[in-house]
């Protein structure tokens, strides 16, 4: 039975985090007999990777118990040295270098802090008079690949504010080249110096927003193949996580119409402005702020400013006394997803894939066998880069790439995400959709489906990230036929309980696509657990103390904007 370490390369062969060298490889030989690798080469291929990154994480372990010991014992013997040897200039460095990770933020030794020391520095005004990643020191040969990875991080996040000054290019081109040179470093061919450079990386990425984050971010996912293949998020740990269900937040987005796409893109050019807005465009913008941090909340704050997002709601509940309700929102602008009881304790997003080519992904609108199909990576690299292309559709109507036509129709009076009353369910989409072609589920299903789902964390449930995916096909009646889990992460009492709400739902139109894939997704802060009994009392004077408060449940509330 898996192991629960926070490490799924080890959980996946069934060890824990005491497990060395050697038991990694008894391991991996019990597994490999498990794995028909003829039929079944991905998961051959995940087992693989799965045991080259716990030989790294394991080699990384050992020299960090080392070092520890060896620190404890230099610490000892010179517990009476000299107050002045404290002050060499090996110890003037910054100790979040060369600090081990938590285990609970990362599978792989990234120091919690240090991409927020290395973003700081690369942002600083001094690096910018120029591109330091030529500028930075070589890095020894006989490094350890892990730090030989850093490093090469380090050197890459110093030229950062060179590719700032290229936004007149297109979207994100300049930081795909610039992650492209930096990876043609021989160095980097080691397996593990190329994990740490990508573990840094997503750690980076997933802990917010910094400028140019919202082309940094697509651009990892097309270099290191995550768009594809996010079997490749596994290895990342808990940023892989939330990296993952921000791609598949990513991909929503894109499933929608492009109005109301360009809306939200308005709300997200004012909010990566350097000056707050007028009380006017806050006012019209704040709708659709409340839309995407429902809708898209681990991608959200990867490609906006928390701060921002948090300066927003602030003024605006000065300004009216109250916070932003959805409610406010007017009646030709789409309902988004409502409320549970929990006051949005978890999110729960559905895209369905394809949107127009959902026939063409899932096996057509027949009956037989639709359900067990996957698509290949390929097939899912070809609708990455549809989505991709009609981006950049998006933003050659947007204009220039600094948001200042965007500004202007928020100023006109157009409220980002409104579809407007002779807009509802035609879109450009729609429009070009042939009459004889099956239809994704409205988003009035999508809503009612997230307001069938029940779910509370148990007392055992894990905090973190919380999504399940699955396919569904519907009978010729238009009922739910058949549910197929295809990725559970994290409780899963959110994964059971989602799929009680899918599977009550329908039934549906008969023009309504006959396969189609969901994906609901969150993420649990809290958990609460049972307050222990109190002793019984020894006498009539001696009563038990009152237990302490038990943590509170509360996943991912709407009005966090740090939550991810």
């Amino acid at each position: 039975m898996p192991m629960e370490t926070g490490h799924p390369f080890l959980e996946r062969l069934g060890l824990d985090e005491m497990a060395d060298a050697r038991a990694i490889r008894r391991a991996y030989a019990r597994e490999l007999k498990l794995v028909d690798q003829q039929r079944d080469p991905d998961a051959f291929q995940d087992l693989r990777e799965c045991y080259e990154t716990a030989l790294s994480w394991a080699a990384w372990d050992a020299r960090r118990r080392a070092q520890a010991e060896a620190e404890s014992a230099g610490d000892a013997a010179g517990s009476g040295a000299a107050p002045e040897a404290a002050a060499a200039p090996e110890a003037a460095a910054p100790a979040a270098q060369d600090a081990p990770p938590p285990a609970q933020v990362m599978t792989a030794p990234v120091p919690a802090g240090e991409p927020d020391a290395v973003a700081d520095a690369a942002m600083a005004p001094a690096a910018q008079a120029g591109v330091a990643a030529a500028s930075a020191p070589p890095v020894p040969d006989r490094q350890a690949p892990w730090d030989v990875g850093r490093a090469l991080f380090h050197a890459f996040c110093a030229g950062l504010p060179g590719l700032e000054q290229r936004r007149l290019e297109p979207r994100e081109q300049p930081w795909t080249d610039a992650l492209r040179a930096a990876l043609a470093d021989e160095r980097l061919l080691n397996f593990e110096t190329r994990l740490s450079f990508e573990v840094h990386l997503a750690h980076l990425l997933a802990d917010g927003w910094r400028s140019g984050h919202e082309f940094l971010f697509p651009a990892c996912a097309q270099v290191f193949g995550w768009d594809s293949d996010r079997r490749a998020l596994g290895r990342l740990g808990q940023a892989g996580q939330v990296l993952d269900l921000a791609l598949e937040e990513r991909a929503s987005f894109f499933a929608q119409d492009v109005q109301q796409r360009t809306g939200q893109r308005n709300v997200l050019a004012l909010l990566r402005q350097p000056d707050p807005p007028s009380d006017q465009r806050l006012a019209e913008g704040m709708g659709g702020l409340e839309q995407m941090m429902q809708r898209f909340p681990h991608w959200l704050p990867l490609i906006a400013p928390a701060a921002g997002i948090a300066a927003w709601r602030e003024r605006y509940r000065q300004r009216h006394g109250r916070p932003f309700s959805l409610d406010d929102m007017p009646a030709s602008a789409p309902a988004p997803a409502p409320r549970t009881r929990w006051g949005n304790a978890w999110v729960a997003w559905a895209c369905v894939m394809g949107l127009v080519g959902s026939l063409r992904l899932f096996g057509g609108s027949g009956d037989g066998g639709s359900a067990a199909y996957r698509p290949a990576p390929s097939e899912a690299g070809r609708v990455v880069e549809r989505l991709r292309r009609e981006e950049a559709q998006d933003a050659s109507r947007l204009g220039s790439a600094d948001g200042g036509q965007a500004i202007e129709r928020l100023r006109r009076g157009q409220v980002p995400g409104a579809a407007g009353p002779a807009s509802a369910g035609a879109g450009p989409v729609a429009e070009r959709r042939p009459a004889a072609q099956a239809r994704p589920l409205t988003q009035a299903q999508l809503d009612d489906i997230g307001r069938r789902i029940d779910y509370k964390p148990g007392p055992d449930a894990r905090t973190g990230p919380v999504k399940v995916r699955f396919q569904v096909r519907l009978d010729g009646e238009g009922k739910v036929a058949d549910v197929k889990r295809e990725e559970a992460i994290g409780d899963p009492a959110f994964a059971a309980a989602a799929e009680k709400a899918v599977r009550s739902a329908g039934p549906f139109a008969p023009a309504t696509s006959k396969a189609f894939q969901l994906t609901y997704s969150g993420t649990v802060r809290k958990v609460r657990r049972p307050a222990p009994a109190p002793a019984p009392a020894t006498s009539s004077e001696s009563a038990p103390n009152p237990p302490e408060a038990a943590p509170e449940a509360a996943p991912a509330a709407q009005g966090d904007p740090q939550a991810r």
